[in-house]
């Protein structure tokens, strides 16, 4: 009897040991190099934490990745990305790494900026469950950044049968720019910088 129930407890110890150990080795690299282009963070600067859930691909990947780190500055390095946000030189379009959309087709001017704190509320709604927004809620001098990627249809193409069908592409519209659209995003890239702390609070979120 003990050893039925021994057996199976190691045998989820295994598993998770090596869910843990292929997260580490293989998703962990790609989320933290997800973060950092989106939200442009020079390789030099410290991650303080990250982390990506789900840890395993199931049969169409990682379904419903969320991915959350929280980076910190020295403060010359926060004085640098302070002086490039809105810079249209510096904030253009980077591709996802190992995910489907890689990129929109086309930007609205709006995805691409950072605004002064607060964040509206209808952004802590949708990121209620979002293991740095107390941290968030907190600062006192700050900036955000929230842009996304969705789908929308395009051209009615029609058949030589009599019949049509409709393009689908991916544009990157900001988060408000979704919000009025009334449609939900497939990826969701938002960030927010602690002047004082000298931390940026970053998460990503794809559908699925």
């Amino acid at each position: 009897m003990r050893e039925s129930r021994i057996l199976p407890v190691a045998v989820i110890l295994a598993l998770a040991a090596g869910l843990s150990g292929c997260y580490e080795l293989v998703y962990r690299r790609q989320d933290e190099s997800n973060l950092r282009q989106q939200l442009h963070v020079p390789s030099e600067v410290r991650t303080v934490s990250l982390d990506g859930n789900p840890k395993s691909a199931g049969f169409f990947g990682r379904e419903g990745l969320q991915i959350d780190a929280v980076f910190e500055f020295e403060p010359e390095q926060l004085e640098r990305y302070v002086a490039t946000m809105n810079d249209g030189a510096v904030w253009k379009p980077e591709p996802l790494v190992a995910y489907t959309p890689q990129q929109a087709e086309e930007y609205s001017e709006e995805s691409l900026r950072w605004h002064e704190l607060p964040v509206p509320e209808w952004t802590e709604t949708r990121l209620q469950h979002w293991p740095s927004l107390p941290n968030v809620r907190r600062i006192e001098r700050g900036r955000y950044y929230c842009s996304s990627i969705m789908a929308v249809r395009g051209e009615r193409i029609e058949r030589p049968d009599g019949g049509h069908h409709y393009l689908w592409k991916y544009v990157g519209p900001s988060c408000a720019e979704v919000k009025q659209l009334g449609a939900s995003s497939v990826v969701t890239v938002f960030g927010v910088v602690d002047l004082d702390a000298r931390r940026l609070y970053g998460h990503i979120a794809f559908s699925g």
